[in-house]
């Protein structure tokens, strides 16, 4: 089986995303990274710009006021406020 990670965005008021995905990207504090499967684990703070990631080849990203991410095991959650 190909790896995958375990993607779920999520604001106060919704989960906006939840799908099995290649690879992501954040724009955290020190500037854009790029997180994919089998990762370190991590957490850091977001600031405003684009979550980017790639699911069932499609790229598709979702603006962000600020926020963070936390990696553990392909497992990826965002907890953000959106635009």
């Amino acid at each position: 089986m190909e790896n995958k990670l375990n993607l779920k965005i999520i604001s106060p008021q919704r989960v906006i995303c939840e799908t099995l995905a290649d690879n992501a990207g954040f724009p955290g504090e020190q500037g854009l990274f790029s997180v994919y499967p089998m990762h370190a684990p991590l957490i850091s703070s977001l600031v405003p710009g684009e979550i980017t990631y790639t699911a069932s080849g499609k790229r598709q990203s979702v603006k962000i006021k600020s926020g963070f991410v936390k990696v553990l095991d392909d497992n990826v959650t965002a907890c953000v406020e959106t635009e």
